[in-house]
């Protein structure tokens, strides 16, 4: 099995983002050192909840930082930006790391994104999908031609082509409705699928897009293709329960916080007194048991090891944040699962 790393780098009240780009940093580091294959980030804008705006910046130093490790966006939120220029971003990213770059995307979540930036939310899934086929015809196709509802090419070659041919794996985003699975598969496009559904739920999108590769007529081993699951690893099941608790409990809140919060940004605004009302509607016990793989190693591994043999997963991104943990607990967690976890599923 290939085995990752992912965060939101959230930075809770007490925090700035460079603390939050800091602590990510060391992680991305000790990752690499310690046998990781890949390290995801998440884009978000003008939130708690997630600190890096820029992913292209971000993983271009990143890969200055490092020599081995796969970097990869989970996701990049393709309605915000202009997929030309991302086009160029990304293949600048993939020479410069020497083709090291893993492209998740996605159509976003939050309606204040789209209202700063100026698009209609009722818009976003066509302006998605055509930023999809802008940015993949860049990346393949010598004067590059295009006309669609929001971009108009004509023989246009980007510049630099990407190292990795015929271009970066480019994973589209599933979550909760069939829709950008389909998609997916009406573009023979990977999946990546993210740490908010279920264990059955997130692994039933493989198997569902297999079904509609074959309806489709290709047959894709879909084994290594990355899902993300929340996991924290300690000495005991007593402290693997308990550590994270306070920092998932301010993970669901913030989410449910961006979807009810009728301001264009929540970082000024009374999280700390919402949530006191508004508990998460997943209760830590459900959460425990249907999203997340925490656990002594032993826990862990035997977890791992049936998603592996009931759904053939063969590359785990973990979030060892657990949303809003401490970094040295981060490390700590992730030195185990290294050490202890990934030698009994190599």
């Amino acid at each position: 099995m290939k085995f990752g790393i992912f965060s939101h780098v959230a930075w809770p009240d007490g925090d700035t983002p460079k603390k939050a780009y800091d602590d990510k940093i060391e992680q991305v580091l000790a990752a690499e050192k310690w046998g990781f294959y890949s390290s995801w980030l998440a884009e978000h804008h003008f939130t708690r909840y997630g600190a890096i705006s820029s992913l292209p910046q971000f993983l271009t130093y990143l890969a200055a930082k490092t020599d081995r490790i796969r970097l990869g966006t989970a996701v990049s939120v393709l309605p915000v930006h202009d997929p030309i220029l991302l086009a160029e971003q990304f293949a600048t990213l993939d020479v410069l790391s020497n083709g090291r770059l893993d492209v998740g995307i996605g159509r976003g979540f939050s309606p204040a994104e789209d209202a700063v930036f100026g698009i209609d939310r009722e818009t976003t899934s066509r302006l998605y999908l055509e930023s999809v086929d802008v940015i993949r015809g860049l990346w393949t196709t010598p004067e590059f031609s295009f006309n669609g509802e929001f971009h108009h090419l004509d023989k246009v070659t980007l510049v630099p082509q990407p190292i990795q041919q015929p271009h970066p794996p480019l994973y589209m985003a599933a979550f909760q409705t069939s829709t950008n699975v389909e998609a997916a598969a009406d573009r023979q496009l990977p999946i990546i699928v993210g740490i908010i559904l279920d264990h059955d739920a997130a692994a039933g999108w493989f198997q569902e897009y297999q079904k509609m590769a074959s309806v489709r007529g290709f047959s894709p081993d879909v084994s290594e293709w990355p899902l993300q699951r929340p996991i924290f690893v300690a000495e005991t099941e007593e402290e693997a329960r308990e550590i994270p608790r306070e920092g998932v409990r301010w993970m669901w809140e913030m989410i449910d916080f961006i979807s009810h919060n009728k301001h264009l940004s929540d970082i000024h605004q009374d999280f700390q007194g919402w949530r006191k009302n508004n508990p998460s509607e997943v209760s830590y016990d459900e959460f425990l048991e249907k999203k997340a793989i925490f656990g002594t190693p032993e826990t862990v591994a035997a977890k791992i090891k049936w998603l592996r043999d009931t759904y053939n997963i063969q590359h785990l991104i973990g979030d060892f944040s657990a949303g809003a943990l401490d970094q040295e607990q981060v490390l700590k967690s992730m030195d185990l699962f290294a050490s202890k976890v990934m030698p009994q599923l190599s």
